[in-house]
């Protein structure tokens, strides 16, 4: 008789871990990383694939690194090392994408810290590239612009305002912390 209360406590314990309640932002940003990782597959697979093509990357600065790291290594056999970093750095980060999106969806607070890590960063990071924009095209505050890329600008904006709105989500929802306590 002992034996089947123990058996109940723990199917009554796997039933309240199951059901616990997420909110439905929560499943929404997993979802999200969900879609990115997968992004990040394809973009990291095409830029492994493509490392031939000459001058192609999807971070400009790794491509003047590979020429540089091709012509002190290799010289001037250009193998197009910096397109070979970046396509694994992009599969990483899908990688960690994935697993970021599988933890949040299971309320794990790892996810949940990591996920306001990075998103403070990329906030920070699209911050850099809006000053080195304002500082570099000499953007001035009438709005007159001499070679400015206002795609950078208004996707940097953009990047901004949905990391700083998915970070401040999970880190000061109510809702959210009382989900992954």
């Amino acid at each position: 008789m002992a034996k089947l209360k123990v058996n109940e406590k723990i199917s009554n314990s796997k039933t309240a871990v199951s059901t616990k309640q997420i909110p439905n932002g929560v499943k929404m940003i997993s979802i999200l990383k969900y879609v990115a990782a997968g992004i990040g597959v394809i973009s990291g697979l095409l830029t492994l694939l493509s490392v031939g093509a000459r001058g192609f990357s999807l971070i400009p600065f790794l491509d003047e690194v590979s020429l540089l790291i091709d012509k002190i290594l290799f010289s001037g056999v250009y193998i197009y090392a910096g397109a070979i970093i970046e396509g694994i750095l992009i599969l990483g980060f899908a990688a960690l994408a994935f697993f970021v999106g599988k933890g949040l969806w299971r309320a794990q607070k790892c996810a949940r810290t990591l996920e306001i890590i990075l998103c403070s960063l990329g906030v920070i990071y699209w911050l850099i590239v809006l000053f080195q924009h304002i500082l570099l095209f000499n953007v001035t505050i009438a709005g007159s612009v001499a070679n400015m890329h206002w795609g950078e600008v208004v996707i940097g904006i953009i990047c901004i305002g949905v990391q700083g709105a998915i970070g401040g989500y999970l880190m000061f929802s109510k809702d959210v912390k009382k989900a992954f306590t």
